[in-house]
């Protein structure tokens, strides 16, 4: 993936950094993050659609929006205006990399 102004210093992190940033986040931020890693870019509506679906049930509204903000400051998505009065958010490098690790990590202890 080309290097883009979502990349910041963290995604240089080592594995340890974004293992144990990973293991801070609650289940329904890293859903958030995988919702992003498969239909980056991504508004908060089609974000709370996809957990909707994924789910089976009606994701709050408001908690979408408030874990969408507190990923953006801890630095695992960057946050553009979009469309209209929607925003885009995108992963960053660190998140992406946090997500590949988190995905050996699982595959390993499904794969035995």
């Amino acid at each position: 993936m080309p290097r883009d102004d979502t990349t910041d210093g963290r995604s240089r992190s080592s594995h340890r950094e974004h293992d144990a940033a990973m293991a801070d986040l609650s289940g329904f931020q890293r859903d958030i993050l995988w919702v992003l890693y498969e239909r980056e870019p991504c508004n908060g509506l089609a974000t709370e659609d996809a957990l909707e679906s994924y789910y089976g049930t009606t994701v709050n509204h408001s908690h979408v929006y408030t874990n969408l903000d507190q990923l953006t400051e801890s630095g695992f998505i960057d946050k553009r205006p979009g469309e209209g009065r929607a925003n885009e958010y995108r992963l960053t490098e660190f998140a992406r990399r946090a997500l590949e690790r988190r995905r050996e990590w699982l595959n390993d202890r499904t794969s035995a």
